[in-house]
């Protein structure tokens, strides 16, 4: 076995480590192009519910606090909202949708809420106490149903000038993604 050590041998050398390995190599290299092809679905979003009402609280002869619906911003207490969205995963991998809020967009004034999920609801006393949610998860091809409400405090609202727009945002695989719910004005 003779070493040489002009440029030709030194190419020849690395081109046999290369065929030595290239089973391992494109090996390594299918499974990344194969994830990356699967990870490229993409989550949709269909809204089946969406209302937006003012409200104004009281009590009643017997105590008990009531709210009701007002067209008037002087007399509300804030407004409340209630979304129902159908979630698709479309991709072949689990994705994740993380900082679930709604966001109100305005002239000068810009807000972010996070919504309560109506379908964790525990009992407690004479109540039900509910989670916000912050995070679901989507197993591959999974269609999911999200029921969420939450109010705006009449400080913000009154903040408002002309029109706002209401979006509901989230991460997803560090991109902040958002949805338009719908345009608001007073």
């Amino acid at each position: 076995m003779s070493i040489s050590t002009g440029p030709s041998s030194m190419i020849e050398q690395i081109g046999k480590i290369i065929i030595a390995f290239q089973g391992i190599i494109g090996v390594f290299v299918g499974v990344l192009i194969t994830q990356y092809v699967k990870s490229q679905g993409k989550v949709k979003l269909y809204t089946n519910v969406w209302s937006y009402k003012l409200y104004k609280s009281r009590t009643n002869s017997m105590g008990e606090y009531i709210e009701e619906d007002t067209q008037n911003l002087e007399d509300a207490k804030g407004a409340k909202y209630e979304l129902e969205i159908v979630v698709v995963n479309q991709a072949e991998i689990k994705k994740h949708l993380r900082s679930i809020q709604i966001k109100m967009d305005s002239k000068g004034f810009s807000n972010f809420y996070t919504p309560y999920n109506s379908e964790a609801g525990k009992r407690v006393a004479a109540f039900y106490e509910y989670d916000h949610i912050s995070y679901v998860n989507l197993p591959p091809h999974e269609v999911i149903c999200l029921k969420l409400f939450g109010k705006i405090p009449k400080e913000d609202l009154e903040k408002v000038t002309g029109k706002a727009k209401i979006y509901l945002t989230w991460y997803e695989h560090n991109k902040q993604k958002k949805f338009k719910l719908d345009d608001i004005s007073f």
